[in-house]
């Protein structure tokens, strides 16, 4: 039996064309098991959605007859309350729901007729916008952005804190789920400099200053690849920020009128010692110690999305990704991060993100990265 809907007075609302109606209209307590996907976009979604009534599950998508909150969240030519009369449902409500949801489920003859909202009562505004938080290692302090899922952008400024469309706070609070590390690799220390772990180039440089004055400068730098995955839930959908960055360290010491570097010409000369790592078979005496000065370099950030499951979540934990792994990978020019079943390569530019953090003179260290949203229990 078809749902009716009043729009005699503003807005819509469920109503009844007789009493028998009335009499054939009854409510149960469900659960949402599926939401629909559109057919021409693998990650757009439908204000539709199975539901199970006491472990029986039921074929038929439902509409959900929700009323979303006004501006929550307005879309390219569509409004946070815009209503499609044909199918019954008001086509923004999906943001609010995901799978697992219990539910209130109108039913007609026994049948789900449709989904009303929320078992609990509390009513939920639609789940858009992420922030993300980080340190930075020079200047020190914390910073962070917003970003809106449906527009794929970035929402407001950087380092600007930001208000839902009727002013009222965000309220962002709940961390993301959880986060798959996929450690890092790091080159085998060089034996020039023992006391240094990981080098990846180790080399001398002797040179002139001014007419006859000699400087020699011990150079050091090591790299570290990193591999974080970030999973944050919004609404239907779970994000899975999939982040490779290169950790840089590196030092310097030096010392003036060295006769000891006056014997040699002037060098660039790395030369390939044990591990393929670069090594100089000179290191004059006169060189101080190195002080390391660290420094990050995010490489390469990428989201896949897919529909909120809990398999698909299982898959996440159990993954073993490596940081090497996606390092040969981009070095090798193939397709980087665990392409997980059922979950696509979002065309979001989120490196011109990363390059708008370079206002602050500093990339954004990612191993601390956190990840929050509004809680999903109202």
């Amino acid at each position: 039996m078809a749902l009716t809907v009043n729009t005699k007075y503003s807005g819509q609302r469920l109503d009844h064309v007789d009493l028998r109606d009335v009499a054939q209209t009854t409510f149960a307590k469900g659960v949402i098991t599926d939401v629909q996907k559109t057919a021409d976009d693998p990650i757009g979604v439908i204000p539709m959605v199975k539901v199970s009534l006491d472990d029986q599950e039921f074929g038929d998508y439902l509409p959900l007859f929700y009323h979303p909150k006004a501006q929550y969240w307005d879309g390219d030519g569509v409004l946070a309350q815009d209503y499609d009369s044909a199918n019954k449902y008001f086509k923004r409500a999906w943001m609010s729901f995901r799978g697992d949801d219990e539910v209130v489920v109108m039913l007609k003859e026994g049948r789900p007729a449709a989904v009303l909202g929320f078992a609990d009562g509390k009513p939920r505004i639609g789940e858009d916008i992420i922030r993300v938080e980080f340190p930075l290692l020079d200047p020190a302090g914390d910073h962070f952005f917003h970003l809106q899922c449906s527009n794929q952008s970035l929402y407001g400024d950087l380092d600007e804190e930001k208000n839902g469309p009727d002013g009222l706070d965000l309220g962002l609070t709940e961390e993301h789920a959880f986060v798959n590390y996929g450690g890092y690799y790091q080159h085998p220390a060089n034996p020039l400099s023992p006391n240094t772990s990981g080098d990846s180039q180790d080399w001398i440089e002797c040179g002139i200053v001014g007419g006859d004055h000699w400087e020699a400068w011990h150079h050091i730098l090591e790299v570290k690849y990193h591999y974080h995955e970030f999973c944050v839930p919004v609404g239907p959908l779970l994000y899975i920020f999939q982040v490779y960055w290169e950790q840089y360290i590196s030092g310097t010491s030096h010392s003036a009128d060295c006769d000891e570097c006056a014997e040699i010409p002037g060098h660039w000369e790395p030369i390939p010692g044990p591990g393929g790592n670069a090594v100089m078979d000179y290191a004059p005496a006169c060189l101080g110690p190195v002080t390391l000065n660290e420094s990050w370099m995010s490489v390469d950030i990428q989201c896949r999305v897919g529909l909120y499951s809990q398999e698909l979540i299982d898959a996440i934990a159990g993954n073993n990704v490596t940081a090497t792994a996606v390092h040969d990978a981009r070095a090798a020019s193939e397709p980087w991060g665990t392409e997980y079943a059922d979950t696509y390569l979002q065309s979001w530019d989120l490196l011109a993100v990363q390059s708008s953090m370079m206002a602050w003179n500093k990339s954004p260290n990612w191993a601390e990265a956190i990840f929050k949203v509004r809680p999903h229990d109202g």
